[in-house]
């Protein structure tokens, strides 16, 4: 059952990355050694019972890269129209790796803890640490609707969790 969870997790993960790939509005902007990826409201998953979908696709934010080193850099995420006192969660996506069902795997960016709360006003700052050499391909943000975080894995998508804002992963320019 776990397995059938993770594979179904991946095939959603993988619509939202090819939703992206076709034009959802979300791109990614390189000035000097950094880059910032402008977060685009997303639905694929679903719209928590709360929200209609017009409210829910008003979300936005940006990743930019802000530090750096030889190892690692810090991505900030800055988001205005979450949920307002929403638990959410950071997750990346590594195309094509080996084993995977969708080719994809799914991680939560900058390792555990990748959870942040919004503000009453549904606005939010977070930031996380990744190694130069990711190769991380996409950026995805989720709420949790049971205001849990459930680990290695998103929850439920479209039952408990729902990807709300997603991006091109931002990257270190050559």
């Amino acid at each position: 059952m776990r397995r059938i969870f993770a594979v179904l997790v991946l095939i959603m993960m993988v619509t939202l990355s090819l939703a992206l790939a076709q034009g959802t509005g979300a791109k990614s902007m390189s000035g000097g050694a950094a880059s910032t990826s402008e977060l685009s409201a997303v639905a694929d998953s679903g719209v928590p019972e709360a929200f209609t979908e017009d409210r829910w696709q008003q979300a936005s934010g940006t990743a930019t890269i802000v530090a750096q080193s030889a190892e690692q850099y810090t991505v900030r995420l800055e988001a205005k129209g979450l949920v307002p006192d929403g638990l959410y969660t950071a997750w990346y996506v590594i195309p094509g790796v080996a084993g995977s069902a969708v080719g994809q795997k799914v991680k939560p960016a900058g390792g555990l803890p990748n959870e942040f709360r919004a503000d009453a006003d549904g606005n939010a700052m977070f930031e996380l640490v990744v190694p130069v050499d990711n190769g991380y391909r996409d950026l995805v943000v989720a709420y949790h609707a049971d205001d849990m975080t459930h680990g290695e894995v998103p929850g439920e998508m479209g039952a408990v969790t729902f990807a709300h804002l997603m991006a091109d992963f931002p990257t270190l320019s050559n």
